[in-house]
């Protein structure tokens, strides 16, 4: 879940910083990809990251119809959630925050409440 989450943060930071839309890759799931492959996930939040979890999740695995972008797409909707729960917190104190509590705190459970 760390890499789920940094990548969150990185995204959303440059969109900050940009004042540009977010990449493609932080929206290339639709509603329901994004429930499903949340339900995947899961299983695997609290392991340790490894290569081949990585690949799946952020590249894209049709074995296991996995779509590309899919951690980049929820590590984005996760930070996003978490930045409107907690408005006052500056970018620098969100990277020391453990990658558990921003998940609890954003309220995130399969996708973004846009």
């Amino acid at each position: 879940m760390t890499t789920i989450i940094s990548e969150g943060e990185a995204d959303s930071f440059a969109k900050e910083i940009t004042q540009e839309t977010a990449p493609y890759w932080t929206r290339a799931l639709t509603a329901e990809q994004e429930r499903e492959q949340w339900a995947a996930l899961k299983e695997y939040l609290y392991c340790e990251d490894s290569m081949e979890l990585h690949c799946r999740f952020f590249f894209g695995d049709a074995k296991t119809a996995t779509p590309p972008y899919t951690g980049y797409t929820i590590g984005f909707n996760i930070i996003q959630m978490y930045l409107k729960a907690r408005k006052d917190i500056s970018f620098a104190e969100l990277a020391d925050k453990d990658a558990g509590e921003i998940l609890e705190v954003s309220g995130y459970d399969g996708g973004s409440t846009d």
